[in-house]
C-alpha cells in the first residue's frame, strides 16, 4: 500500500511543477550567428554578453505575447562579385508556434517567437575584429538601435512590455560598462 502511495505522489509532483511554469511568462532570449570564420575570437565575446544578457532576461515578465526572443546576428563581409543580398537581413517576424529540430533528433516547441536580423556593415566587421571590447561596444549600440524592430504596427497591438524590456537591457548595458567589460557605448542615449 505504501509504495502505491508513493507512485501517485510522484505523478502529482510533476502536473503541480507543469502549472506553474505554465503560468510564469517569461523571456527566453537568444542570437545566432552567421560569420566569417577570421571572427571566431569577436563571436566568442559576443556570445557570452549575449548569454549574459539572456540570463539577465530569464525570469522577467515581459508580457505574453512574446517569450521567445532570437536575433541573427550577420557578420559576414560583403565579397567582391557577390550579390549585395547576400545574408540579407530578414524581415522581423513573430510566430505563434515553431517546431525546431534537436541534434539528438527530438523536436521542440516553442511559442511566441520574435526574430530578427542585424547585419553589420563590412566596417563594423573590420572594427569588431580589432578588439573584445570593441566588438562588445558595437553590438551594444547595434542591439539597441535594433529594438526599434518592436515598434511596429503589429507588435504594438501584442501584449510586450517594450518600456520595461528596452530599460532592463540598457541597464544591463550600463551594469557591465560600470565593471569595465563595456567600454564606450552610449546606453544613455535618448531612445523613442
Amino acid at each position: 500500500m505504501s509504495i502505491s502511495r508513493r507512485s501517485s505522489q510522484r505523478r502529482q509532483a510533476p502536473r503541480e511543477c507543469l502549472a506553474f511554469c505554465k503560468d510564469k511568462n517569461t523571456m527566453d532570449f537568444g542570437v545566432a550567428f552567421y560569420t566569417d570564420s577570421d571572427l571566431s575570437s569577436a563571436s566568442a565575446t559576443i556570445r557570452e554578453f549575449s548569454e549574459r544578457l539572456g540570463r539577465e532576461l530569464d525570469g522577467i515578465d515581459f508580457g505574453t505575447d512574446v517569450e521567445n526572443v532570437s536575433i541573427g546576428l550577420i557578420l559576414v563581409r560583403t565579397r567582391q562579385g557577390y550579390d549585395e543580398n547576400w545574408f540579407a537581413e530578414k524581415k522581423p517576424r513573430h510566430r505563434k508556434l515553431q517546431k525546431i529540430s534537436l541534434i539528438d533528433g527530438g523536436t521542440k516547441e516553442l511559442r511566441n517567437i520574435f526574430s530578427y536580423y542585424i547585419k553589420f556593415t563590412n566596417e563594423e566587421i573590420d572594427a569588431i575584429s580589432t578588439s573584445a571590447s570593441k566588438a562588445i561596444e558595437i553590438f551594444c549600440i547595434r542591439l539597441t538601435d535594433s529594438l526599434t524592430n518592436f515598434e511596429t504596427p503589429s507588435m504594438k497591438k501584442r501584449n510586450f512590455d517594450l518600456k520595461k524590456f528596452r530599460e532592463t537591457i540598457l541597464e544591463f548595458i550600463r551594469t557591465e560598462q560600470n565593471k569595465s567589460v563595456v567600454t564606450t557605448p552610449d546606453a544613455t542615449r535618448p531612445t523613442s
